[in-house]
Protein backbone atom coordinates (compact mmCIF):
# COMPACT_ATOMS: atom_id res chain seq x y z
CA UNK A 1 0.00 0.00 0.00
CA UNK A 2 1.03 3.31 -0.94
CA UNK A 3 1.34 5.85 2.20
CA UNK A 4 -1.82 7.61 0.90
CA UNK A 5 -4.17 4.32 0.58
CA UNK A 6 -2.72 4.08 4.32
CA UNK A 7 -3.92 7.14 5.25
CA UNK A 8 -7.11 6.97 3.63
CA UNK A 9 -8.10 3.17 4.91
CA UNK A 10 -6.74 4.77 8.19
CA UNK A 11 -9.27 7.68 8.31
CA UNK A 12 -12.36 5.09 6.91
CA UNK A 13 -11.95 3.39 9.95
CA UNK A 14 -11.33 6.06 12.10
CA UNK A 15 -14.94 7.13 10.75
CA UNK A 16 -16.30 3.73 10.94
CA UNK A 17 -15.10 3.50 14.69
CA UNK A 18 -16.71 7.20 15.57
CA UNK A 19 -19.84 5.33 14.05
CA UNK A 20 -19.80 2.27 15.98
CA UNK A 21 -18.86 4.32 19.35
CA UNK A 22 -22.50 6.23 18.47
CA UNK A 23 -24.56 3.39 18.24
CA UNK A 24 -23.08 1.57 21.37
CA UNK A 25 -23.84 4.70 23.27
CA UNK A 26 -26.79 5.33 22.00
CA UNK A 27 -28.18 1.84 23.39
CA UNK A 28 -26.90 3.28 26.93
CA UNK A 29 -30.06 4.96 28.16
CA UNK A 30 -32.11 1.58 27.31
CA UNK A 31 -29.49 -0.68 28.76
CA UNK A 32 -29.61 1.13 31.87
CA UNK A 33 -33.14 1.56 32.01
CA UNK A 34 -33.89 -2.39 31.69
CA UNK A 35 -30.66 -3.31 34.14
CA UNK A 36 -29.17 -5.75 31.49
CA UNK A 37 -25.81 -4.91 33.25
CA UNK A 38 -26.86 -6.85 36.28
CA UNK A 39 -27.78 -9.71 34.10
CA UNK A 40 -24.06 -9.22 33.45
CA UNK A 41 -22.68 -9.52 36.99
CA UNK A 42 -21.62 -5.82 36.85
CA UNK A 43 -22.21 -3.11 39.27
CA UNK A 44 -22.50 -0.60 37.00
CA UNK A 45 -23.44 0.36 33.46
CA UNK A 46 -19.88 2.13 33.13
CA UNK A 47 -18.35 -1.41 34.44
CA UNK A 48 -20.96 -3.23 31.43
CA UNK A 49 -20.24 -0.51 28.84
CA UNK A 50 -16.56 -1.10 29.79
CA UNK A 51 -16.23 -4.83 29.83
CA UNK A 52 -18.29 -6.12 27.06
CA UNK A 53 -18.03 -3.04 24.41
CA UNK A 54 -14.88 -1.15 25.15
CA UNK A 55 -15.75 1.90 26.17
CA UNK A 56 -13.99 3.99 28.36
CA UNK A 57 -15.53 5.40 31.78
CA UNK A 58 -15.50 9.15 29.55
CA UNK A 59 -16.97 8.32 26.87
CA UNK A 60 -19.95 7.05 29.02
CA UNK A 61 -20.14 9.71 31.48
CA UNK A 62 -20.16 12.35 28.64
CA UNK A 63 -23.47 10.86 27.27
CA UNK A 64 -25.07 9.91 30.79
CA UNK A 65 -23.84 12.71 32.56
CA UNK A 66 -23.84 11.20 36.67
CA UNK A 67 -27.81 9.60 36.45
CA UNK A 68 -28.68 8.03 39.71
CA UNK A 69 -27.93 4.09 39.75
CA UNK A 70 -25.75 4.19 36.48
Amino acid sequence: MTNREIHVRFCELGKSHRKIVNELVAMLPEIARLEIFKDYGCASIYEYACKYAGLSYAVVQKRCGSRKNW
